[in-house]
C-alpha cells in the first residue's frame, strides 16, 4: 500500500512539474507576443514615392505585430558610404533587426557580415550572391529585364535602334535588370549603353533630350525611375518640334505619379511594376519571425508589365494607385 502511494505521489509530482513548465513556457510566449522590437529600415536612395510605398507596407506590418519601424533615407552626395556609415550606427543595441536595400551589395559585404553578427540583417530589393548566405526579400529583378525585353520583342518590328540609359552609380538592382533585359534581346535587337550623369553642368533632362534629338534611339529602356522620368519629360516637350518623337518607344520601371500620367498618355509604353508595399510588408513581417523564432523565409516577388491597355484592370489599379489598398 505504502509502495502504491509513493508511486502515485512521484506521478502526481511529475505531472505537477510538466503543467508548471508548460504554464511557464505559455507565460514566457505571451510576454514574447506583447514585447515591441525595434527594426530600422536603411533605404538606397533619398526619400520618394517608391520608398514612401515600401515604407507604407512596412508600417502596415509594424501596426499589426507591435513593431516600432526606424525609417532612414539618404542625403549625402555619397550614397555608398552613406549606406554603410548607417549600418555601422545602427549597431548600437538599439535596434533588434536592420533591413536594408543595398546599392552594391559587394561594397557593404564586409560591413553587412560585421553587424549581422550582432543584429540581423536582411536585404531588401537587392539579392546577395548564395555565398553570401544574407537573408532577403527581393524582386525577380532578372526576369524582370527579360519580361521588358520580351515586351519590346512583342511590339515593335523591323531593325530598331535600342539604347539602355543606365546611371553612374550602377546598382545591383538596376544591373540585374540590365542583365535580364540583354538576354532576351540577343539576336533579335541590337542595343547600345548610356550612362546618365545628373549634376549641375548636365541634368538627365538634358541628356534624355540630347539623345532623343540627335535620332539615334527609337527605343530608350532605363531602370532608373528619375532617368525614366526625365526621359519621358523630354519626349513629351519635344513631341510638338519633331513629329517623328512619337514614335519612339520608352520603358522601364517606377511606380511616381509622374511616371503614372506620362504612361497614360502613352509617352511611356511599358513598365515592369515591382509591388514596394509588399517589399516593405513582408520585410518587416519575416525579420520579426527571424528575431523571435530565429527562423526566415526568404522571398523572392514577381513583377507585372503596365501598358496603357491594361492600366485600368482592378488587379494593376492596386498595384499603381497605393491609396485603392
Amino acid at each position: 500500500m505504502l509502495k502504491i502511494k509513493k508511486k502515485s505521489f512521484f506521478i502526481l509530482s511529475i505531472l505537477v512539474i510538466i503543467s508548471f513548465i508548460f504554464i511557464l513556457n505559455e507565460l514566457l510566449n505571451i510576454e514574447k507576443e506583447k514585447k515591441s522590437y525595434n527594426i530600422t529600415i536603411i533605404t538606397d536612395d533619398e526619400i520618394n514615392e517608391g520608398s514612401i510605398t515600401m515604407k507604407s507596407g512596412a508600417d502596415k506590418a509594424a501596426e499589426e505585430m507591435n513593431v516600432d519601424i526606424r525609417f532612414v533615407s539618404l542625403s549625402k552626395d555619397d550614397f555608398l558610404e552613406e549606406q554603410k556609415e548607417l549600418l555601422m550606427g545602427e549597431n548600437n543595441g538599439e535596434t533588434d533587426a536592420i533591413l536594408i536595400e543595398p546599392i552594391r551589395y559587394e561594397y557593404l559585404k564586409d560591413t553587412i557580415e560585421k553587424v549581422n553578427k550582432f543584429v540581423p540583417v536582411i536585404s531588401l530589393q537587392s539579392y546577395s550572391e548564395k555565398n553570401y548566405k544574407i537573408n532577403s526579400v527581393v524582386f525577380d529583378n532578372f526576369n524582370m529585364g527579360v519580361d521588358i525585353g520580351n515586351e519590346i520583342l512583342k511590339s515593335v518590328s523591323g531593325e530598331k535602334n535600342l539604347v539602355i540609359v543606365k546611371d553612374d552609380l550602377k546598382s545591383d538592382v538596376s544591373e540585374e535588370r540590365c542583365k535580364g533585359l540583354i538576354s532576351a534581346l540577343q539576336g533579335n535587337i541590337q542595343y547600345k549603353t548610356v550612362e546618365f550623369k545628373n549634376s549641375k553642368h548636365m541634368t538627365y533632362y538634358e541628356t534624355a533630350k540630347h539623345l532623343i534629338e540627335s535620332d539615334n534611339a527609337d527605343i530608350i529602356v532605363t531602370f532608373n525611375t528619375k532617368i525614366l522620368e526625365s526621359v519621358s519629360q523630354a519626349k513629351s516637350d519635344l513631341l510638338g518640334v519633331k513629329s517623328d518623337v512619337s514614335n519612339i518607344k520608352v520603358y522601364g520601371t517606377g511606380n511616381t505619379r509622374k511616371v503614372i500620367s506620362f504612361l497614360d498618355q502613352n509617352i511611356i509604353n511599358g513598365i515592369a511594376l515591382e509591388n514596394e508595399f509588399n517589399i516593405g510588408y513582408l520585410g518587416v513581417k519575416n525579420a520579426l519571425n527571424l528575431i523571435k523564432d530565429n527562423e526566415f523565409k526568404s522571398d523572392i516577388i514577381s513583377s507585372k508589365i503596365i501598358t496603357r491597355d491594361n492600366m485600368y484592370s482592378v488587379e494593376n489599379q492596386r498595384l499603381l494607385f497605393l491609396f485603392i489598398r
